[in-house]
């Protein structure tokens, strides 16, 4: 009896660091977190808006500008740069960073799921970074060996 108590306490203590690595990040005030709801362009593409500024963007001639990087629970989607036909028609990850409205010059990101499921739905976490940003924790995920 004694020896299960400690085995069950030995457990509870070592999972502690990953509930915790889990709740802390799905952090509300995180500016890098894309947050739901998305919008559905059209089959597997959906688009937020993202932080204006925060890096150049990609141009509809095909200009390659964007730094931006977007991850789905702590794994890099792409490939990046992709055109907008590809993400709608193909999906698997692919994204773009661009202009989606010329009048108010506001940016966002047209993204796929690895997997092509809403991601409204699926539960997964997506976060965007930008490997050039000034801020340190704003240019990758934390490596802390932790699911992200």
């Amino acid at each position: 009896m004694k020896y299960r108590l400690f085995a069950v306490l030995f457990i509870l203590c070592s999972s502690l660091p990953f509930v915790a690595a889990y709740f802390l990040a799905r952090d509300p005030s995180d500016p890098l977190i894309l947050r739901p709801p998305f919008d559905h362009h059209t089959n597997y593409a959906y688009v937020v808006g993202v932080a204006a500024g925060w890096s150049e963007v990609d141009d509809e001639h095909g200009e390659q500008s964007s730094t931006i990087e977007v991850y789905e629970n702590g794994v890099r989607l792409g490939p990046a740069h992709s055109s907008v036909s590809d993400v709608v028609m193909i999906g698997g990850g692919r994204y773009r960073y661009m202009e989606v409205d010329s009048v108010n010059h506001t940016s966002g990101i047209i993204f796929s799921t690895s997997d092509n499921t809403d991601p409204n739905t699926n539960g997964r976490l997506y976060r965007v970074f930008n490997p050039n940003a000034k801020k340190p924790h704003q240019r990758a995920p934390r490596q802390t060996g932790l699911p992200d």
